[in-house]
């Protein structure tokens, strides 16, 4: 299987829905299989089913805020996995006040489910954070998460895929622990490759987003409003589609995807965000819904026929 990274924007309105763009939900997939879901904006069950997947394939859901537009669905979405026979674990990530939503508001207990959801709470206060999510061969998957300036309880997300150098050629006769050992050798010489993904929800231009996101293969971005609204939109705890591209430069990420877009800009309007953040940053894109990206993540290979390699005895 082709090791890739698939990223599916699901809802990319604002706080109001549109025909065309549904509230904040964004999909992520890689090699392994594994599906974090970041917010779960109304309508995100429908979104999945007309992209065509499953619901009960979701690992992780990770919620930047309590507020509707970002969390309104995860009922919808616990429910249904319930009735479709879900019996896996569940992972919610978010804000102690998200996750006291999730727990008390909606009872999402296994008695009540008949699955068992797990809870990773951000201690109120957190600026940064982080936690291996999996590690696996010497891989690893890194979540962590940065205080965003939008309301008390937001955060942003960090997705932090670390692959080791993988070793192509042929030994004769070496046994497994000296394999294991070749794996640690050729790691600590040349390190890890990575791919990383940082998503800041709803947020006004804010230091942490470029702590977190510096060197990002990707950052979304809260893009709310052009920048004649600049004023209303840091009012209000959002970014300008110039904030986000201020954000990229300065984090020097690879690519940008505007975000969180408002219910004014119908159509071909939202061409503008696009146009003021490509002035100044080229490589942006506008997300819409039903969007998606794929990535290849880096891997480097270390051929052992061209490389010494000295076990210690």
């Amino acid at each position: 299987m082709p090791r890739q990274i698939e990223v599916v924007f699901l809802g990319t309105g604002a706080a109001v829905p549109t025909l065309e763009r549904y509230t904040s939900s964004i999909l992520i997939r890689d090699w392994h299989g594994r599906m974090f879901l970041l917010d779960a904006g109304e309508g995100v069950q429908r979104r999945i089913m007309e992209i065509g997947m499953s619901i009960n394939d979701i690992d992780y859901i990770m919620l930047t805020h309590s507020h509707g537009d970002h969390i309104n669905g995860v009922a919808g979405l616990l429910q249904s996995m319930s009735l479709q026979g879900r019996r896996r674990p569940l992972t919610i990530v978010g804000s102690e006040d998200s996750v006291f939503f999730v727990r008390e508001v909606l009872e999402a207990e296994k008695q009540l489910l008949g699955y068992e959801v797990l809870y990773l709470a951000i201690s109120n206060g957190a600026v940064f954070g982080e936690t291996i999510l999996d590690s696996k061969s010497g891989d690893k998957l890194v979540l962590s998460w940065y205080k965003t300036c939008h309301t008390r309880d937001s955060y942003g997300f960090v997705l932090k895929w670390l692959m080791r150098p993988r070793i192509t050629g042929h030994i004769e006769n070496i046994s497994p622990l000296d394999w294991r050992r070749l794996i640690e050798a050729m790691q600590t010489k040349h390190g890890y490759t990575q791919f990383k993904i940082s998503y800041t929800g709803d947020t006004r231009p804010c230091p942490t987003i470029v702590e977190a996101s510096k060197g990002a293969s990707l950052l979304i971005h809260d893009s709310t409003f052009t920048s004649e609204y600049s004023e209303e939109a840091h009012d209000r705890g959002h970014s300008t589609s110039i904030d986000s591209a201020k954000a990229a430069i300065e984090a020097k990420v690879n690519l940008l995807v505007l975000t969180h877009i408002s219910s004014r800009y119908r159509g071909f309007e939202a061409r503008r965000l696009l146009d003021e953040a490509r002035r100044i940053f080229p490589d942006t894109i506008l997300a819409r819904d039903k969007m998606r990206l794929l990535f290849e993540p880096p891997i480097r290979e270390v051929d052992l026929s061209r490389t010494r390699v000295f076990l210690e005895q």
